[in-house]
């Protein structure tokens, strides 16, 4: 665990009144730093990355093919 994470804890109880001892406020930083590590997991942004990604590579492929397909027929009016 990162100091940032229990600096954030630490300032967050003192902020909220609240007193909690070292070993306290490591393992709250501790749930917090897993929860942060896995919240794109949790909310589904990395679905929605994946997705995305494969959508673009599907468009890209379709323009490659539509763009062969044009220059083939180029190519055969030039031999004719």
């Amino acid at each position: 665990m990162t100091d940032y994470w229990t600096e954030c804890v630490s300032e967050a109880f003192d902020d909220a009144g609240l007193t909690a001892t070292d070993d306290q406020i490591d393992t709250v930083a501790s749930w917090v730093e897993g929860a942060h590590e896995n919240y794109s997991t949790a909310m589904g942004y990395d679905v929605a990355s994946r997705n995305y990604h494969a959508e673009q590579k599907s468009k890209f492929e379709k323009l490659e093919k539509e763009l062969q397909r044009e220059q083939n027929k180029r190519d055969r009016k030039t031999h004719v």
